[in-house]
Protein backbone atom coordinates (compact mmCIF):
# COMPACT_ATOMS: atom_id res chain seq x y z
CA UNK A 1 0.00 0.00 0.00
CA UNK A 2 1.60 3.56 -1.18
CA UNK A 3 0.78 5.78 2.01
CA UNK A 4 0.43 9.64 0.32
CA UNK A 5 0.18 11.99 3.13
CA UNK A 6 0.38 15.43 4.48
CA UNK A 7 3.26 17.41 6.28
CA UNK A 8 1.47 18.11 9.42
CA UNK A 9 1.11 16.43 13.03
CA UNK A 10 -2.49 15.17 11.19
CA UNK A 11 -0.95 13.50 8.85
CA UNK A 12 1.54 12.21 10.48
CA UNK A 13 -0.34 10.82 12.91
CA UNK A 14 -2.30 8.86 10.30
CA UNK A 15 0.83 7.14 8.88
CA UNK A 16 1.82 6.22 12.45
CA UNK A 17 -1.86 4.56 13.08
CA UNK A 18 -1.72 2.86 9.39
CA UNK A 19 1.42 2.03 9.57
CA UNK A 20 0.50 -0.14 12.96
CA UNK A 21 -2.59 -1.72 12.10
CA UNK A 22 -1.08 -3.03 8.54
CA UNK A 23 2.16 -4.39 10.19
CA UNK A 24 4.13 -6.87 8.54
CA UNK A 25 6.79 -6.49 6.01
CA UNK A 26 6.35 -4.25 2.82
CA UNK A 27 2.94 -3.66 3.64
CA UNK A 28 3.08 0.24 3.69
CA UNK A 29 5.09 2.39 1.86
CA UNK A 30 5.01 6.26 2.51
CA UNK A 31 5.01 8.39 -0.14
CA UNK A 32 4.10 11.42 2.09
CA UNK A 33 4.91 14.63 2.09
CA UNK A 34 7.90 15.56 4.70
CA UNK A 35 8.18 18.61 6.32
CA UNK A 36 11.86 19.61 4.82
CA UNK A 37 10.36 18.82 1.33
CA UNK A 38 8.00 21.54 2.41
CA UNK A 39 10.27 23.59 2.99
CA UNK A 40 11.88 23.84 -0.10
CA UNK A 41 8.97 24.14 -2.08
CA UNK A 42 7.54 27.26 0.15
CA UNK A 43 4.76 25.44 1.33
CA UNK A 44 4.99 25.94 5.20
CA UNK A 45 2.66 28.51 6.38
CA UNK A 46 2.69 29.20 9.95
CA UNK A 47 4.47 28.26 13.07
CA UNK A 48 3.60 25.12 13.54
CA UNK A 49 5.00 24.38 10.20
CA UNK A 50 3.47 22.01 8.05
CA UNK A 51 1.71 21.68 4.52
CA UNK A 52 -1.27 19.90 3.06
CA UNK A 53 -0.37 17.73 0.21
CA UNK A 54 -3.49 19.70 -1.98
CA UNK A 55 -0.74 23.14 -1.71
CA UNK A 56 2.04 21.39 -4.45
CA UNK A 57 1.51 22.11 -7.87
CA UNK A 58 -0.21 19.28 -9.65
CA UNK A 59 2.40 18.43 -12.07
CA UNK A 60 4.92 18.41 -10.08
CA UNK A 61 3.35 15.89 -7.82
CA UNK A 62 2.77 13.78 -10.49
CA UNK A 63 6.39 13.76 -11.62
CA UNK A 64 7.43 12.85 -8.76
CA UNK A 65 4.85 10.35 -8.05
CA UNK A 66 5.51 8.72 -11.61
CA UNK A 67 9.71 8.75 -10.55
CA UNK A 68 9.17 7.25 -7.25
CA UNK A 69 6.57 4.61 -8.38
CA UNK A 70 8.64 3.84 -11.50
CA UNK A 71 5.77 4.73 -13.88
CA UNK A 72 6.11 5.18 -17.69
CA UNK A 73 7.98 8.46 -18.77
CA UNK A 74 5.84 10.77 -20.63
CA UNK A 75 7.10 11.22 -24.25
CA UNK A 76 8.42 14.94 -24.64
CA UNK A 77 6.55 16.17 -27.68
CA UNK A 78 8.32 18.79 -30.09
CA UNK A 79 10.71 21.36 -28.74
CA UNK A 80 9.63 24.67 -30.92
CA UNK A 81 6.40 26.24 -31.70
CA UNK A 82 6.99 25.82 -35.09
CA UNK A 83 6.99 22.06 -34.85
CA UNK A 84 4.03 21.60 -32.12
CA UNK A 85 1.99 23.64 -35.02
CA UNK A 86 2.96 20.90 -37.69
CA UNK A 87 1.64 18.04 -35.34
CA UNK A 88 -1.27 20.76 -34.55
CA UNK A 89 -1.01 21.53 -31.16
CA UNK A 90 -2.02 25.50 -32.59
CA UNK A 91 -1.61 27.05 -35.89
CA UNK A 92 -0.31 30.54 -37.13
CA UNK A 93 -2.50 32.79 -37.97
CA UNK A 94 -3.34 32.66 -41.56
CA UNK A 95 -2.26 29.16 -41.61
CA UNK A 96 -4.35 26.16 -42.18
CA UNK A 97 -4.89 24.10 -39.16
Amino acid sequence: MYLLHDATAAGAAWQAATERRLDGPGRVVTLGLRPAQARLLHLVRGPAGGAELAAVPPAHLLRVLRRLLGGPRPVPGPASVRARARVGFLSWPGEPA
